[in-house]
């Protein structure tokens, strides 16, 4: 039964006030779920029985008030997620249906109970309208839930019913693929990002099963020996779903009756371009296939020759964060200004200037800055060279010695971009130049260290460069800022300044070793964005609460991961003896990294840092990280990069030391307070 339209006008105006108001930074599936589902259903059911007992002559004085108020508990759950609906207009039209059918509801239910008993007319109404909207409400969770995540079953049972299909079309040979699902992990959900790819590797397992079972029963002889081990039973691929034997989560077995393989063949299914047939085969499982599992699910893989092969792959229980959409992203929000914008934009014609969307750089010395089709909006010639803009080489995607992005487009507060671009001439410090949209110049600011250094022992050449400009967040004011990495062309020194959108340094952090530039956002979850920095610590090596050994030579780099949160950002890290009037600095937190072996302290590509995988598994809003160390060390930390545990990575140096303790503690600093923390490198952890 559907809503009348002065119910659904008065929904549509409660629904647009809602998704207007502050939502919460994050969201979880999990917490979706138990608002809208699990607490609606209860509330539904008791409806339910109000509306059953009155049928029946049984109403109470407070029975009205009571069900009316579980009808406003009902619409408060709903407009609490308006900001989620409102992300399609799909959604937020289904989101409008559920909150007219509670105001019709709820006007007939009043109407019941201003007669001695229920009266006839409006309690039939209500119970029209009671199916109706616990149908609705039903429908439009599960397309909230299905926007950010997908059930874990249901990709497997997809996965199994395409290989069926692309079986039968191949005219496979009478080789069945049977699903026996005991609805294990049907509340276990994987991300929307991630659905995809778990889907291919899922029919990668499949398809290769189904190989094993053909190649079975074509091999010669096989008939007779399937009469002898297996007699009345036809080989077949099984697809087992399991609730998880740990709990809180799923397992899923692939089982197949083919021809198995060898101890060899298992340990390399996951090489690209080999398999059972030789190289050239084998293209669908990946070494990346493997690690994104690995990142996520547990896996086994037992397979004997001539008998068959299980994979067994056990995913826990982790909730789906997920953001919800800003204002400016809901298209029920924007699209009554949209149309207003848009007659403006053609009243304007060609008064406007094209705004920046990239920047290119062209034999070291030519700006040229495009639009967003792609079309040059103006070109400049820089006298010295431009600088190229890096990014930290942890996740690189491949071997590179380097990373770099565009020269960065900073957009101030009033929305205007500027053209951030860095030059440096043969001597001398660079130069960091500010151009507007019609490439007019800005501002410049030349590069310079504002402390004086104090160790004699450190030469600086004065050629300083920059190696990275990005954007991040003043906290105090929440202001737009530039962030750029300066250095002295030596390495030995790097400073991160801190630029106002006027060019004005609002603070600077100085460091002794080089930094790169990772990312800035909200890490730990306080609501504050922080930057995160990672590099080498050149000045740590004869600190004594860093290492308490024989002094060390020169050449010796410490691994650092670094967090920094403005506005407490002045001064200069461990330890603290470089610059002659620089405070210690206060970092939100700094992680320094000792070799496992003494002899390592001048290797520094055995603790150079590999990957640093994260993930917002709780409502808090912290990642978790993992820091993958060169020799194979893998740290868990928690979202102030703080260590929990030290496992390590299969066939690495860590692996053949383990359980063993690095050379040193590893050195912590949160707000400027030192911890040693002497974690035990071991396996399994």
């Amino acid at each position: 039964m559907p809503a009348t339209p002065l119910a659904r006008l008065t929904a549509a105006a409660a629904c647009l006030a809602a998704a207007a108001a502050p939502a919460p930074r994050h969201q979880t599936i999990d917490h979706l779920r138990a608002d809208l589902s699990h607490e609606m259903a209860a509330k539904l059911a008791r409806l339910a029985g109000y509306l059953r007992e009155w049928h029946e002559g049984r109403f109470r004085g407070d029975d009205a008030r009571e069900a009316t108020a579980i009808l406003d508990d009902i619409r408060r759950l709903f407009l609490r997620n308006a900001r989620l609906a409102a992300a399609t207009f799909s959604s937020f039209g289904q989101l409008v249906e559920v909150i007219a059918l509670t105001v019709d509801l709820r006007r007939h239910l009043i109407a019941a109970a201003r007669a001695a008993a229920a009266d006839a007319p409006a309690l039939a109404a209500a119970e029209r309208l009671a199916p109706a909207l616990a149908a609705r409400s039903r429908r439009l969770v599960e397309a909230l839930s299905a926007r950010h995540g997908v059930r874990f079953t249901e990709l497997v049972g997809a996965a199994a019913e395409e290989i069926r299909r692309e079986a039968g079309a191949a005219g496979a040979r009478g080789v069945p693929v049977v699903i026996d699902s005991a609805d294990g992990g049907v509340a276990v959900w994987v991300p929307r990002a991630d659905a995809a790819r778990w889907s291919d590797l899922l029919r990668n397992f499949l398809r290769n099963a189904l190989q094993a079972v053909e190649e079975r029963v074509e091999a010669p002889g096989a008939a007779a020996a399937d009469d002898d081990t297996r007699r009345g039973e036809q080989p077949a691929v099984g697809v087992r779903l399991r609730p998880a034997p740990s709990g809180g989560g799923t397992c899923v077995e692939i089982v197949d009756d083919g021809v198995g393989m060898t101890d060899e063949q298992v340990a390399s299914m996951w090489r690209d371009g080999r398999s059972r047939h030789g190289d050239g085969h084998g293209q669908g499982l990946t070494q990346a296939k493997r690690v994104f599992l690995e990142e996520r699910a547990a896996l086994d893989v037992r397979s004997v020759p001539g008998v068959g092969t299980r994979i067994r792959v056990e995913l826990p229980s982790r909730d789906v964060t997920f953001r919800p959409p800003r204002r400016l992203a809901s298209p029920p929000l924007v699209a009554p200004g949209v149309l207003v914008l848009g007659l403006l934009a053609i009243a304007a014609g060609q008064l406007d200037h094209p705004e920046m969307e990239s920047i290119t750089v062209q034999d070291l010395h030519v700006v040229i800055a495009l639009d967003r089709g792609g079309d040059p909006i103006w070109q400049r010639t820089m006298p010295d060279r431009v600088l190229s803009n890096g990014r930290s080489t942890i996740n690189r995607p491949d071997t590179s010695m380097t990373v770099t992005v565009p020269p960065l487009i900073f957009r101030d507060r009033q929305g205007r971009s500027l053209a951030i671009i860095a030059t440096a001439p043969q001597r001398g410090p660079g130069l960091i130049t500010a151009f507007d949209k019609r490439g007019r110049v800005a501002w410049e600011h030349p590069l310079r260290w504002t402390e004086p250094l104090v160790d004699p022992g450190e030469i600086h050449t004065g050629k300083l460069i920059t190696v990275f400009a990005a954007a991040s967040v003043w906290n105090d004011g929440g202001v737009p800022v530039i962030v750029i990495g300066v250095r002295d062309d030596n390495w030995a020194s790097t400073a991160i300044q801190f630029l106002s959108e006027e060019g004005r340094t609002l603070g600077e952090y100085l460091h002794p070793g080089t930094l790169e530039y990772f990312g800035s956002e909200d890490y730990d979850g306080d609501g504050r964005i922080e930057i995160l920095l990672n590099g080498y610590n050149n000045g740590a090596r004869n600190a004594p609460l860093y290492w308490s050994g024989a002094p060390l030579g020169g050449g010796v780099y410490t691994t650092c991961l670094l967090m920094l949160e403005t506005p407490t950002v002045d001064g200069q890290a461990f330890p603290g003896t470089r610059w002659a009037t620089a405070p210690p600095a206060r970092e939100e937190a700094y992680l320094l990294v000792p070799p496992l072996l003494e002899e390592n302290f001048t290797k520094v590509e055995s603790t150079a840092l590999d990957r640093l995988p994260m993930s917002r598994p709780d409502s808090t809003g912290a990642v978790r990280m993992e820091l993958f160390v060169a020799d194979g060390r893998v740290y868990r930390l928690n979202g102030d990069l703080r260590p929990v545990t030290c496992g390590v990575g299969d066939n690495t140096p860590a692996a053949a030391l383990a359980p063993t303790q690095p050379v040193a503690p590893l050195l912590y600093f949160r707000d400027g307070v030192a911890e040693h923390i002497p974690l035990l490198v071991e396996r399994g952890s």
